[in-house]
């Protein structure tokens, strides 16, 4: 394994051409045939940093022979749930020095097996076969081809380590710097505004709206051929990338951002009251939110409908007992959920249970979460002054947790917009803090009676989650709302009103094919705003 002074000389080298360095590979393309139906959106950046999904995920495809194990970097800060939004992808002292020590450690495993990196024979360990690997290998990393000068300035770096050290120390070293440039580390797009990608830039956006990861081969060769440049190129790319298991991973991937999946591994409830809680449990709660929406999503019916009503999930031992349901082993099994006691998403354990205090269910919790996530109708946040504990019972009578809460948020100032939050949210009181089913709350009987309010289409009554589930399911503002934020995680930052065209367009391409969400992610992938450049500020 090299020293970091070895390291440090290979970020100086890639430091000194990085920022300079124009796309190569494809002219702006400004003859590109496309309908414009609606122009390219307000965008001001146009360098984005790889999220850390992103990162991993390149790294395994660009090195997959290896079987590189994921790299810990620093946690990214999610905007309205998605942790890729350009705004928020900013480096850190921290994430450069994880950075490197990633780099260092794909680097070793690249020096230590050669035979699966190079591409060149063992006996052509040269550096003829480091230009190669430099061409090759560099041209995978960053997404394009180099450009001559970015050729000259690594080949001569592996020329002088491989004089100074040995071949593989080259390769080490060489593979480390190419891992930390910045055309690797960033998605960056040159050229002027409202203008088509270059080939390899469109080739990118591709995969990294559908895949979280770099293009493939044949969306390489596509870019060289410039068979990337209709509205029929692109259309016929997506369709084939969205056949493959790592479309699945995205829209699992998408599902865990938007609906906040990883919420209930953090979650702790009172032993006490609740001793089948336990880490075995609350992590097969997760990974049946992720079985869950990749059987919906490839079973090609309408993902929103069935996110939200579906009764079929995914159980192991631990899972089928906490719902009631049979088990045949200990290995996971498609089941279905009781029809009186759960209807998709918003019923499942990990919502629940994500979505609630130690000791209690909280409507506050629950109710915010419907609006932000599924109405895209988030409320203020409270005032300083908020209380926002759990309310205890402090008389001698038994009361509901309803009860409790609706106490607490009577107070002056909370009613009008908990008459919205709690509205949604006293729908979810059949189920506890763990997300068990009940009928009876501390021996009363619950009262799941609930209402929407100030939605576009949806406003009324409703007994229980299964009801609110089946309205939400129904309604165009939540369509619209999972289209904006497919929006947000396709485009990595926040609709403007300029974005309104390309998003009706996006809703009626959902619209014509009955909720498919495969025909929404093509429409976007294929539509000109997301091909084209940013327009100039409007």
């Amino acid at each position: 394994m090299l020293g970091r002074s070895s390291l440090t000389l290979a970020l100086s080298l890639l430091a000194a051409s990085a920022c300079a360095a124009s796309v190569g590979g494809g002219k702006s393309d400004a003859g590109r045939s496309r309908a414009n139906e609606c122009s390219a959106p307000l965008e001001k950046a146009t360098v984005r940093r790889l999220s850390q999904v992103e990162y991993n995920r390149t790294v395994r495809d660009l090195l997959g022979a290896l079987d590189v194990p994921e790299q810990g970097l620093v946690v990214d800060l999610p905007v309205h749930g998605f942790e890729n939004a350009a705004s928020s992808l900013n480096p850190s002292a921290l994430l450069l020095e994880r950075y490197q020590d990633a780099a260092s450690s794909i680097g070793v495993l690249a020096g230590g097996s050669l035979g699966t990196v190079l591409p060149c024979a063992a006996r052509s360990r040269d550096l003829s076969c480091g230009r190669r690997l430099i061409t090759d290998f560099g041209m995978r990393a960053f997404r394009r081809p180099l450009t001559a000068e970015e050729r000259a300035r690594y080949e001569a770096f592996f020329a002088k380590q491989l004089s100074d050290i040995s071949f593989r120390g080259a390769v080490e070293l060489t593979v480390q710097a190419l891992l930390q440039a910045p055309q690797f580390l960033y998605r960056i797009e040159q050229g002027a505004a409202g203008q088509p990608l270059t080939d390899y830039e469109a080739a990118s956006r591709l995969s990294y709206f559908l895949w979280q990861s770099m293009p493939d081969d044949q969306l390489f060769t596509a870019a060289a051929r410039g068979a990337l440049r209709t509205r029929e190129q692109v259309t016929a790319q997506a369709r084939r990338m969205l056949g493959d298991e790592r479309a699945t991973e995205t829209v699992v991937d998408f599902h865990r951002q938007w609906l906040s999946f990883d919420r209930v591994m953090a979650e702790n409830k009172d032993f006490m009251l609740f001793p089948r809680w336990n880490d075995t449990l609350r992590a097969a709660m997760r990974e049946e939110s992720d079985r869950f929406v990749a059987h919906t999503f490839e079973s090609g019916s309408n993902m929103l409908a069935e996110l939200l009503t579906s009764r079929t999930t995914f159980v192991n031992e631990p899972l089928a007992q906490y719902y009631g349901v049979a088990s045949h082993g200990g290995d996971w099994q498609m089941t279905a959920l009781p029809q009186a006691e759960r209807s998709g998403i918003l019923t499942r354990g990990s919502f629940l249970a994500g979505f609630a205090h130690s000791t209690n269910g909280s409507p506050p919790l629950r109710g915010v979460a419907v609006l932000e996530k599924l109405l895209c109708a988030g409320p203020p946040p409270p005032p300083a002054s908020a209380d926002t504990s759990t309310p205890k019972n402090t008389g001698p009578a038994p009361r509901t947790n309803r009860d409790l809460f609706a106490e607490r948020t009577s107070a002056k100032g909370c009613g009008a917009c908990h008459a919205e939050i709690d509205g949604i949210g006293f729908g979810f009181e059949r189920y506890d803090a763990m997300g068990s089913y009940r009928t009876t709350d501390n021996g009363l009987p619950v009262d799941a009676s609930g209402a929407l309010l100030h939605t576009e289409d949806i406003d009324g009554a409703f007994d229980g989650a299964i009801q609110l589930s089946s309205k939400l399911a129904g309604s165009k503002q939540v369509k619209a709302c999972m289209v904006m934020n497919w929006f947000r995680f396709a485009f990595g930052r926040e609709p403007t009103r300029d974005d309104r065209c390309v998003l009706d367009q996006y809703n009626a391409a959902l619209d014509a094919h009955h909720g498919d969400l495969r025909e929404l992610l093509v429409a976007i992938a294929s539509s000109d705003a997301f091909m084209s450049r940013a327009s100039e500020a409007r």
